[in-house]
């Protein structure tokens, strides 16, 4: 499964393979996740391993989608699951933009391979930030 996480008006991005959680969280407590043996094609860097985690910066929107679009049309490509947390301001903007390179956004979210969660349905359900709550969503998606 692939994470996708873009915040609102910052420019940092977060894209991870495997959710690594805060010292809080027992290691044991980790998010269990189909591990992949294929390697991981991330701006030019080809990622192996059991546990790969990309954290990624961008200065502009153009930026951020050129770097991205490619990681996540070669997870679609290989059938993996796409969980993206977007503003619901720029949803429109980010489907339009997995629409243009030729993702069916529909029918992936139809079918299970795509789902988008607002940021106030994931991190702020109950008002807050919740660790732990947040956490649970992840696993149980």
């Amino acid at each position: 499964m692939r994470f996708l996480i873009l915040p609102g008006d910052s420019k940092t991005k977060f894209v991870n393979g495997q959710l690594s959680l805060w010292d809080q969280v027992n290691a044991e407590e980790e998010l269990s996740m189909k591990q992949s043996d294929q390697p991981i094609h991330f701006a030019g860097t080809t990622l192996v391993g059991k546990h790969r985690h990309i954290c990624a910066l961008f200065y502009t929107d153009e930026q951020e989608y050129r770097v991205l679009l490619p990681f996540i049309q070669e997870g679609f490509e290989r059938g993996e699951r796409a969980f993206h947390i977007v503003d619901s301001k720029l949803r429109d903007q980010h489907l339009g933009r997995l629409q243009a390179t030729g993702i069916d956004t529909l029918a992936e979210e139809q079918n299970g391979q795509l789902e988008g969660r607002r940021w106030h349905d994931t991190y702020l359900r109950n008002g807050y930030f919740d660790l732990f709550g947040t956490v649970t969503l992840i696993r149980i998606v």
